[in-house]
């Protein structure tokens, strides 16, 4: 999920909830604020020193069937 959908996400909670005090805008940038505190705290819990893919196979030098 996307920056964007999480706080599309947000928004459409708050709205229906309606606590937060803001007006329609404000509402919005309150969404933006928590998606991205969000994100942040996910980056912060992904493992450090690991590279994403371990092994990349060279195709150019694999055998033709």
């Amino acid at each position: 999920m996307n920056i964007d959908e999480r706080a599309q996400q947000i928004l459409l909670k708050l709205m229906e909830t309606d606590k937060t005090g803001y007006d329609a805008e404000g509402i919005s940038i309150y969404a933006y604020e928590i998606a991205d505190a969000m994100q942040a705290e996910s980056d912060k819990r992904k493992p450090k020193g690991l590279p994403e893919v371990l092994f990349e196979p060279d195709w150019s030098v694999a055998p033709d069937k």
